[in-house]
């Protein structure tokens, strides 16, 4: 995602450009995972997955992760978990847009908001919306098809042939 300056001394587009005298204020986390290969044989590409979002795009991408290939789920379950994270302060955001959110006297009665207060954080219930997709190897498809999924919080479709 790094490129070289051009003549002009400026790195990035139109909309994400910085100079030496000026910093982007644009965040990339899109990330590709090969399935490893055969020790023999390189992999081949298993998942990608992306989002808009300023500074919360890398919390987006990582939530994302830890649902595919740590939880099991499909990229259309990831991707619609609920949003949560830090922007280096320590107030702990969940994202209140999601149904499974009881926003209610401020989440006094949602299980997660009460269980990171439990635990310390300062929770505010916000809402987000990721715009997140992913695609990833159908492992139920023995051609190595492709299933998507995305984020129902933002305008983005799947389509497909199945």
């Amino acid at each position: 995602m790094f490129d070289r300056p051009d003549a002009s001394g400026t790195h990035g587009t139109a909309s994400t450009a910085s100079t030496a005298s000026t910093a982007s204020t644009a965040s990339t986390a899109s990330t590709a995972s090969g399935d490893g290969g055969d020790g023999e044989h390189p992999g081949r590409l298993a998942l990608v997955v992306g989002s808009p979002g300023g500074a919360v795009i890398i919390q987006y991408v990582l939530k994302t992760l830890v649902g595919i290939l740590d939880w099991g789920m499909d990229p259309q379950q990831a991707v619609s978990m609920i949003d949560a994270g830090a922007a280096n302060g320590p107030q702990t955001n969940i994202g209140g847009e999601h149904p499974n959110v009881d926003r209610a006297d401020d989440g006094a009665h949602d299980p997660l908001v009460l269980g990171l207060r439990e635990r310390g954080h300062q929770v505010v219930i916000v809402d987000h919306s990721s715009g997140l997709s992913a695609i990833a190897r159908d492992p139920e498809r023995p051609d190595g098809g492709w299933i998507a999924g995305a984020d129902p919080r933002r305008e983005g479709i799947v389509l497909g042939d199945r």
